[in-house]
Parts: structure tokens; sequence; C-alpha cells
């Protein structure tokens, strides 16, 4: 039997557990409604990789990056097995409905938050960048 000395705990762990820099297979598991600083239509995506990690990614409507970065989620649930209905992509009751519970590729990257660098997703990737990527994991044991 093992014993366990008993310690009262102190604090609880706060949040959820973050991705490591890199990339990732994920799963979008909740979409939310939500307006930008700048009062855009955005869509806040909840993803979760496949050792509970955790990570939010924003999607702004109305700027210049939105049809790239519209584009290349598309593309990375397509390549994770999904095939894409003939809908119109936007900032609409269709696109939010999609989105939910599709599998994806993301990259993760330090990025400032609160005076701080914390991870965070930065964007989607197709089957063949995520193939071609190298992530931390694997590039430290490469050599073993």
């Amino acid at each position: 039997m093992i014993s366990l000395k008993y310690q009262r705990p102190t604090n609880r762990a706060s949040g959820f557990k973050q991705f490591n820099v890199g990339t990732h297979e994920a799963k979008i598991i909740k979409v939310d409604k939500k307006k930008s600083k700048s009062d855009n239509n955005m869509f806040k995506l909840l993803v979760e990789g496949r050792n509970g990690e955790k990570g939010n990614y924003y999607l702004t409507f109305g700027t210049e990056f939105t049809d790239e970065s519209l584009s290349f989620l598309i593309a990375s649930i397509e390549d994770a097995g999904t095939d894409i209905p003939d809908i119109d992509f936007g900032y609409n009751i269709e696109t939010f409905n999609f989105l939910r519970g599709k599998d994806v590729f993301i990259e993760v990257e330090n990025k400032p938050f609160n005076g701080e660098l914390k991870p965070a997703v930065t964007k989607f990737l197709t089957l063949e960048e995520f193939e071609n990527s190298v992530s931390i994991d694997e590039s430290v044991n490469e050599d073993w």
C-alpha cells in the first residue's frame, strides 16, 4: 500500500492546460459570437488538443485578413477529414454551426499578453503545412 502524507493545498490551479509552442492536431469544441475591440464581428473558437490542452482563436470579420484566415480554417477542416458543404462562409449562422466539433491542425506561438509571453493559437494549418512542420517535442527527440 502506498501512503501519502497529507498536505493541505494552498491554491488551486486556475485556467486550463495550455498548448506547447509548435503544431498540434486539435478540435474546435466551442464557438461564440463576440465583438472585437474595434467593434467588428468575430467568432471566438475554443480548440482542444489530444492531451486536454485548450486555446482560443479569434476569427475577426471585416478586416484585410478575414478571407485568408477563413480560407485556411476551412482548408484545415477539410484536410482533417470533413467534407466542406456548399454554403456561403462568413459571419452567419451556417458558418457558426459548421465550425463546432471539427478537427483541425493548428500552430501555437508565444504572443505578448498582459506584459508576458503566453502560448496562443496563431493560425490554422493545411495537412501539408502540418506534416512539414517540426514541433518542439519532435525536434528535441530527433537525435535520440
